[in-house]
This record gives C-alpha cells, sequence and structure tokens, in this order.
C-alpha cells in the first residue's frame, strides 16, 4: 500500500477530470520530495487545505481523487484512511499474510502516521477508524475526548455527564453548550453566580465636638467576610444634619435621620479581617446618637 500519490499535469483538460483523462505529464513536483509526478501523502494534505481543490472517492477501486483547476493545474490519485482500511478489509477477508507499505517516511509523521495507524489497526481489528482523531485507542477500544463519543468517536455531543448534557445548566446547540445565566465552561459547569456574604460586622462609634458646635461621628467597622460594593447605613435617635463624610466611604444621601455612604472606588473591595474608617460631620443640638448601624448591598467573590 502506498502512502503517496501519483500525480498528472491536467492544464489541457477540462474539470471533472475521469480515469484515462489525457495529461500533459507529471504533475508539479512537491514541496518537499521534490518529484515531479510524485507527492507524500503529507504534501496531499496540504493540497488538499488548498482552496480550489475538489476531492472524489472512487468506490469503484477505492482509491481517493483530488485535483486543483486553478494555479497549476494536476490531478492527484492515492489512498487516504477510509481506503486503506478497505484495502486491509480485503487481504483479511482473503486470508492474505499481512501487508505493506511504501514508504514510512511518505506518511503524514508529523501528525502520527494516520495511514499506518489506520492499518494496523485494522489488522488488530481495533479502533478501524483511528478514533476519528477524536481519542485514543487503548486495549483495542476508543477512548474519546471531551465532545466525542461512539465507538469510533465519529459523534460530537455536547460535554456534560452521561445523563445530563450541559451539566443541566444550558442548551445543547450542534455540538457546543450554551450556558445559562451564571454559568460558564465548556460543560456549563463552572459556577459563575454572585454569592451572598455571611458576614459580621461590629462598629465602634464615638463623637466628638469642635469648637465650632461642629460634631464628629467617628466609625470603625469590621467585616469577617471580603466583600465588595458595600454601602453602610446609620440610623440616629436623634435629630442630626450630616453635610459630609470622607475616609473609607463617602456621603451618598440623607433621609430623615437616617444616613447612607457608599464605599469610595479606592476601597470598594472590604478585605477581610480588616477595618474600615469613616468620619462624618454632623450639626445637632446634642451629640449624635447612632441607634443602628446595617452593612448591606454586599456579595463576597472572594472567601
Amino acid at each position: 500500500m502506498a502512502t503517496y500519490g501519483h500525480s498528472f499535469d491536467v492544464s489541457k483538460a477540462k474539470p471533472p477530470y475521469p480515469i484515462l483523462t489525457p495529461s500533459s505529464g507529471p504533475g508539479a513536483a512537491g514541496f518537499c520530495t521534490d518529484a515531479k509526478g510524485t507527492l507524500a501523502y503529507y504534501e496531499v494534505l496540504k493540497l488538499l487545505s488548498e482552496e480550489g481543490t475538489t476531492t472524489y472517492y472512487n468506490d469503484s477501486i477505492e482509491a481517493v481523487e483530488s485535483w486543483a483547476a486553478s494555479g497549476d493545474p494536476k490531478w492527484v490519485g492515492y489512498d487516504n484512511e477510509q481506503s486503506i482500511i478497505k484495502k486491509v478489509e480485503f487481504l483479511k477477508a482473503n486470508k492474505l499474510g499481512g501487508a505493506m507499505f511504501w514508504s514510512l517516511d511518505m506518511d503524514d509523521f508529523v501528525h502520527g502516521y494516520p495511514l499506518l495507524s489506520a492499518a494496523n489497526n485494522a489488522l488488530n481489528g481495533a479502533c478501524t477508524k483511528n478514533c476519528n482523531n477524536h481519542g485514543l485507542c487503548q486495549s483495542a477500544k476508543c477512548v474519546c475526548d471531551l465532545g466525542w463519543t461512539g465507538d469510533e468517536c465519529a459523534q460530537c455531543v455536547c460535554p456534560g455527564s452521561p445523563s445530563q448534557s450541559c451539566s443541566g445548566h444550558g442548551k445543547c446547540s450542534g455540538c457546543n453548550c450554551i450556558c445559562e445565566p451564571g454559568w460558564t465552561g465548556p460543560a456549563c459547569s463552572v459556577d459563575n453566580q454572585p454569592q451572598l456574604c455571611t458576614y459580621h460586622v461590629t462598629t465602634e462609634i464615638t463623637t466628638e465636638k469642635t469648637p465650632q458646635n461642629y460634631y464628629q461621628v467617628l466609625l470603625d467597622i469590621f467585616s469577617s467576610s471580603t466583600i465588595i460594593g458595600w454601602t453602610v447605613s446609620l440610623k440616629f435617635a436623634n435629630d442630626v444634619t450630616v453635610s459630609s463624610c470622607w475616609g473609607d466611604a463617602k456621603f451618598e444621601k440623607q433621609e430623615g435621620n437616617v444616613v447612607t455612604l457608599v464605599s469610595n472606588a479606592y476601597s470598594d473591595r472590604f478585605i477581610a479581617g480588616t477595618k474600615m474608617k469613616i468620619t462624618c460631620g454632623s450639626t445637632s443640638p446634642s451629640p449624635p446618637s447612632v441607634q443602628t448601624t446595617v452593612l448591606n448591598g454586599v456579595t463576597c467573590p472572594f472567601q
């Protein structure tokens, strides 16, 4: 069996080029073998990757024909994995002694000798189609890559557990998962949803009066979890007007005796185990008294 193809110059003929089409001589030399009329299998594969190349499997002779009608018009006949397997099936059916190749170095050695592998697997009754290049042949059985199934790894499926594609968190479209919001990954198995924090907050509140009868409210806030995008609501027990806040938060609004502070951009992430220091200036006839402190609107992607 051959790991090469014979090529012919068909520049004076018109496509398609059936068997016995007149040629003008051997086809152009390959980029590596540099021999007119002969292309190694890896050179044939390069020809197949070029735009404008047509391929036809000839069932009558169990061989492949390909031609390029533009550029440097040529026709090449050769064996691929399918025709090699057919020839092995013939020799097994007729109880022949074995198979021979010419030559090893003309197979696609960069990609695992596909022609030799197809013949070897077919002779041994194992993985006759080389697992369709979507798996590994182990102990005469294909172990398919993720997303492929079947005895020869020929059927693509969406990844996930055998009983639940896309892990139950997405829809299978073709061979790919389209994940539901909050899930990601090839099998939609990675939870990407924001998680609510479990956190603990303590506050230390003191009030100081400036010489200008201007009271300052000092807050130390501690959280046991890492949180982002946080806000603090202060509910005062008496009438207080807060004019500004500084430090690790800034004044957002005041509604009645409830003042809302929001995190500054530079302190938007509240690292677990640290303290945030906030100072607010207020005016009131008597020292401000904070009744409750609430830390809310938080998520913690990093525990």
